[in-house]
Parts: C-alpha cells; structure tokens; sequence
C-alpha cells in the first residue's frame, strides 16, 4: 500500500489513539507532501488541518498558543493573545493562559487534524514533555496527529516513546516528478517568461534531477531561483540553455551537499577562465576542505563531478560558466560576464549544422531528456541527412544502431524495410566525402553490431574504408613513380618513411613502379634500396604486412624479370638485384602489424 492510502486509511479509522509518523531526510518533501497530498485529503472530509514546526519551540505553552491562534474563531483568537502576551491584561481578566486554553481545547480541537513538524529539531531536553502534550490530545481528545520527522536524527529516548504513541511508521519517497511540477507551476503567475523557459524544458530538468538523485526539496527549490536570476542575463542564449540548466542543477546541488563554500570563489575569482576549468575545480574543492593538512593532495574535483554527475549524461553538454558559479556561491551577480559566457556557448552551437546537432542528441540514452517536440524535429532531420549521405561514413554505424530502436519502440513512423532502404543508401553516399580515420574504425570493430542493419552497415563502411586505403596507397606509389622520374630520391624516402608502420603496398598497380625503377638514376636507386631494407630486415618493423604480401610478389618478381636487361657486373644490376632480394626475404615470415 503506497503512502497516500495509508494516510486515507489512518483518516477514516475510527480508533485515534495513535500518531501517523511520516519519515524522511530533512529537506525530501515532507512538509511540501503534508501541504500539497494531506491537507487536501482533511479538508474533504471536513475537519481543519492544522500545522505547526517543533523547530525553535521553547515551552509547551508557546507550542500550545501556535495551535489555538489556528483553531479558535477570530474573536476568541483576539482575547487568547491578548491574554497570552499581555501581563497587564491577564491580571485585569483574573485568568491564566493554562486556565483559558483548557476551556478551549475540547469542544474546538475533536475535528482538528494537527501535524508536528521538525520533531528532530525540538530540543531534547524538551522533548519528552512535548510528546506528553501531543499525547494527552490523542489520548484524551482522540485528535487525528501527524508527525513529520527524520527518525534517524532522533536518540535512544524517543524509541521508548515510539513504541507506546506511535501507529505506524512511513517512509516518505518523494514523487520527484509531482514537485518539479508544482514549482515550476508556482511560477506561472509570478514571471510568465520564466515559466515559458521551465515549462518547456521540463522533461529535460525532470530527466536531469532524478538521474543525478536530487531529492532535497530545498535544493530544488534553490536551483529553479538560482536559474530564474541566471535567466535574465542569458535569456538569449536559447541553443546552449540545456548548458545552462545542467550547470545550474549541478553546482546548486553541490552547493547543498557542502562540496563547495561560498568562500571557494574567492581564489579562483582572478583566474582566467581559457584552459583553466580543471585548475578552477580543484581550488574550489581545496579551499572547501578545512580538515585537509598541509601536505595531503587535494582530490581531482573532476573526478568527483564526474562521478556524480558528468558519468550519467552527455558530457558534451556540460560547459563551465565562471560567472554562473559566483553568483550561485556568492550571490554576486556579474551581469556582463553572464552574458559574455552564454552569448560565447550560444556562437559556438550556432557553427555547429543543425543536423550535426540533432544527431548529437539522438544517438544516445539523452534523447529521453528531449522535448517531444524537439525530439521530433530531430528525428526528422537525422532522416533526411542520413538518406542524402550528408554524414560522416563512420557516423552510419552508431545510426544503424540507433534508428532501429526508435523504429522498435514506435518513435519512427517508418518500415523496418523503409528505414534499411533509407541507412544504406546513406552509407553508400557518404562515400564522396569519407575522411579515413584508423581509430575510429579500430573503435567501431572493437564492438558487435547489435542488430542486422548494423552489420549490413558495417560491411559498407569497410569497403569504403578498405577502398579509401587502397585508393590512399595507389596515389603514394604515384606520387612515387613521379619522384623516380624527377631524380628525387629523398621524395621517395620520405614516403617509405612515412609508411615506415603501416602497409603501402596494398592492391596497387605496380606495373609503372617496376617500370620507372628500371629506368631510376642509380643513386635513387640506392635511397630505395637502403629504405626498403631498414623498413623490411634491418629495421624495428623487420615485418612485412600480409595485407600487402602479394603486391610485394609481383613487385620482385616484376624487377627479377627485368634483371634480364642489365649486365649483372653493372652497378644498376646490382642495386635491382639488392632490391629484389631485400623484397623477397621480406616474404619469409610475414605477419600483421
């Protein structure tokens, strides 16, 4: 049975000799959940709600004026304080506080239903007799009692207590969602463009709270002010106001836990910000730490946001904003340099194509802390570029992963067939403009494709991939044939340098690189000669890649076919013959690199 109907339950029994203890963590909610949840399930049934905050209460009789001051008709409302604060009046009158509240109490409290608050707060010196006093109302009056508290606060001395007054214990789980809700609502009526901004970011902030586990009611609270303040100096910067927000949320909260002071900011406040953020947090994080000596290394503070943070989202969403954080640590507002920082953000998301920027968003877990509306427009976006090819060839691979599931899951109004249709022809487009990368191709093969379409993509990327090195290494050889002819040997050696690592010979017409070594000057054929036997036998490498292993073949065989032409006593004879030979041990023991 959830917490609500247990509290209806505990409203409609006719037996009240008990209180309803309702706990939780100072700040979750549940003063917010009495006024929001349980008043109006009193009210319903007729009888007054009355709330009172044990937090600075010093006697009995002050706890007890709070609660008449609520229940009594104004007119006898007027003569207890009178009769309560007024020593002159009370000897006029003949009548003591205890002796007029007693008369009271009876026939104005049996359709109360009273909530203490901040139980954990009361003195404990004053608690017993507290209780006492809320137990004599259950016990003698029958009056339905709520207590709000965090047990885990209370001492040994309220356990005795506990089992002789107490019904039954809940513990209250904010509805996370039910809170933004209202506050965002709050605003509405307050600052209309504000509420416009909140409003529609909601799922965005909902998602964003409840993946970093922020249940303190106050930090939330404190976080939407600090946010509407923010907003006034960055309402412009609408693309990057997801940075904003995330930046917000994260150092408000850090701000609650005690991570960082107000005092943080004053050291870093001369730093300047370019390249500076990893030197920035850790200041923050140091001068917070007054239990640390002299010599222990304060941890990476990095380290810590990430852990806390940053792991659980896009971290390209996060960006750090100097005047944000000294305004929420210091309550100094720096107007320009707010806007400076948001209005910077706001240029750099501006360059970046809007289907770059919808893909970003889409291809990950972060789209659920998308608009629908935004959703869709993205998706829409992420369609027609993936059709025209408009995206990287290596990007079509995380594409192929992610459609499907919109596609899965009814977010895509397209046919598994339609959405293959679609991908492919993409991949096959993209092909214009590849850029190879190595370790991005390395990086997608490290990982199985999770769904057909995945691997019908993969192969498509590798033959695009596989023909731009074959391409690649085919306009090496040429640029090769070129150096020959120009007599240039050292723009031959630098090539073979260049390639020192990694296969050259690889697919490529070679027929006009037999051709012009056998017309080559003999000193370009001495700069080959040392070069392909440091790369092949006396170098680190001494390896030759299988992948090119038959190139290297008809390479050899190509220059023994031609030693033919030359008088074996000649230097050029010989500087072939080297060559040939250096290729042909380079077979004996090929292996991958």
């Amino acid at each position: 049975m959830d917490t609500i109907s247990i509290v209806k339950e505990y409203l409609d029994s006719s037996l009240s000799d008990r209180a309803l203890l309702i706990t939780a963590a100072w700040g979750s909610g549940k003063t917010y959940f009495w006024k929001e949840s349980i008043v109006p399930l009193v009210e319903e049934r007729g009888q007054k709600p009355v709330y009172v905050s044990l937090n600075g209460i010093s006697n009995v009789q002050q706890l007890e004026s709070q609660i008449l001051l609520q229940v009594l008709p104004e007119k006898m409302r007027t003569k207890l304080v009178f009769n309560t604060l007024n020593i002159f009046t009370r000897r006029i009158l003949k009548t003591e506080f205890s002796e007029l509240s007693g008369s009271l109490r009876p026939k104005n409290f049996t359709n109360c239903v009273i909530c203490y608050d901040d139980l954990e707060r009361c003195d404990p010196f004053l608690l017993k007799e507290v209780w006492g006093f809320i137990n004599q109302d259950i016990e003698k009056l029958g009056i339905k009692t709520i207590v709000l508290t965090d047990d885990s606060k209370l001492d040994d001395q309220f356990d005795k207590i506990r089992e002789k007054n107490v019904g039954q214990i809940l513990k209250y789980q904010a509805d996370v969602n039910a809170i933004l809700k209202s506050i965002v609502n709050s605003y509405e009526n307050i600052d209309q463009e504000y509420y416009k901004l909140i409003e529609s970011n909601f799922d965005f902030i909902s998602g964003l709270v409840q993946k970093f586990s922020i249940e303190n009611f106050r930090t939330i609270k404190s976080f939407f002010e600090n946010l509407r303040v923010v907003f006034k100096y960055s309402h412009e910067a609408k693309r990057s106001y997801h940075k904003v927000i995330l930046f917000v949320l994260i150092f408000t909260s850090e701000l609650a836990l005690g991570m960082i002071s107000p005092k943080s900011f004053k050291k870093i406040k001369e730093v300047e910000m370019e390249g500076e953020e990893f030197r920035i947090l850790n200041m923050l994080k140091e001068s917070t730490s007054e239990n640390q000596g002299d010599n222990d290394t304060p941890r990476n503070y990095w380290e810590e946001l990430s852990n806390r943070y940053l792991n659980k989202i896009d971290v390209s969403n996060y960006s750090f904003f100097k005047g944000i954080c000294e305004y929420i640590l210091t309550g100094v507002i720096d107007e320009n340099q707010i806007q400076e920082e948001t209005d910077l953000e706001e240029t750099e998301l501006l360059k970046m194509p809007q289907n770059i920027l919808a893909l970003k968003y889409l291809m990950g877990p972060d789209f659920r802390l998308l608009h629908d509306k935004t959703f869709k427009e993205y998706l829409e976006i992420v369609i027609e570029s993936t059709k025209k090819g408009e995206y990287n060839t290596y990007d079509y691979n995380t594409i192929a992963t992610n459609l499907p599931f919109y596609q899965a899951e009814g977010l895509l109004d397209l046919s598994k067939k339609e959405l293959k249709e679609i991908v492919l022809e993409g991949v096959k487009l993209s092909a214009a403009n590849f850029s190879r990368s190595e370790y991005v191709w390395q990086n997608i093969n490290a990982f199985r494709a999770d769904n057909d379409l995945a691997k019908e993509v993969r192969k498509e990327i590798k033959k695009i991939h596989s023909q731009s090195l074959v391409d690649e290494q085919q306009a090496r050889i040429d640029e090769i044939v070129g150096f020959i002819k120009d007599e240039n040997g050292n723009g031959v050696a630098s090539i073979l340098d260049e390639y020192y690592f990694k296969p050259l010979f690889n697919q490529t017409s070679n027929d006009e690189l037999v051709q012009s070594m056998c017309n080559a000057s003999n000193p370009v054929l001495y700069q080959i000669d040392r070069k392909l036997n440091d790369r092949y036998i006396q170098g680190s490498a001494h390896t030759t890649y299988v992948r090119e292993a038959d190139d290297i073949k008809k390479i050899a065989a190509g220059l023994t076919e031609s030693l033919k032409k030359f008088d074996k006593k000649s230097v050029k004879g010989y500087l072939i013959r080297s060559i040939t030979q250096t290729l042909n041990q380079s077979l004996e023991e090929p292996k991958v690199v």
